[in-house]
């Protein structure tokens, strides 16, 4: 499969997932906008190397074939920061990472906050109604940038966890942001050229 043919298949799946899951307070908002949650995880799957993504969609299918439900899980663990008591009866029930694979996500972890907190400056009116930066921030309903990417990280296979940290340091090496990256797949779902032209004309 070429690149977008792997996001296409990867996001495919992964709404089927999504718009199945059981909120405490029933159905999100979100599950209801297929067309954005398409645009977001295109823009997102789009700065992934072929590698990764191909990993990742190996993670799917054997979840698919499981019965394993990955948004579920991931939904689950951002509770463990936004509503502790919630999340009592969920923990026992989730695959715990190891701790190898927990010190990979933690490096993973350390380039986006630096990549982050970078486009949120270079870029504030795209990023004004986004995701608190930190998980000091989390509240029910409310889930910060931390806690989002630990709990995604969380529902890889230890194979995707160490591909995706190689392809962070690579990317990090060559100076590449991958928070820029997918902010400039966003604006491009929706017209602009990329996020410098986003933030212009937003204006």
């Amino acid at each position: 499969m070429s690149v977008r043919e792997l996001v296409d298949t990867i996001v495919r799946l992964e709404w089927a997932d999504f718009s199945q899951v059981q909120g405490i307070d029933g159905p999100a908002e979100c599950q209801h906008r297929p067309d954005m949650f398409t645009a977001m995880r295109r823009s997102l799957l789009l700065t992934w190397s072929e590698e990764l993504l191909e990993s990742y969609l190996e993670d799917v299918r054997n979840a698919q074939a499981t019965g394993r439900s990955l948004m579920s899980e991931k939904y689950a663990w951002m509770m463990e920061s936004t509503d502790a008591r919630a999340f009592e009866g969920l923990g026992p029930l989730l695959p715990t990472p190891s701790y190898e694979t927990c010190e990979r996500i933690e490096r993973i972890f350390r380039f986006f906050l630096v990549w982050q907190a970078q486009a949120n400056v270079m870029f504030p009116r795209m990023t004004a109604g986004g995701r608190p930066l930190l998980a000091d921030d989390d509240r029910p309903g409310l889930t910060s940038f931390e806690t989002y990417l630990r709990s995604e990280l969380k529902i890889y296979s230890p194979r995707t966890v160490r591909i995706y940290e190689e392809y962070a340091r690579t990317c990090w090496q060559n100076g590449v942001n991958l928070a820029v990256e997918n902010l400039n797949n966003i604006a491009r779902q929706y017209g602009y050229e990329d996020a410098f032209d986003a933030e212009r004309r937003s204006s």
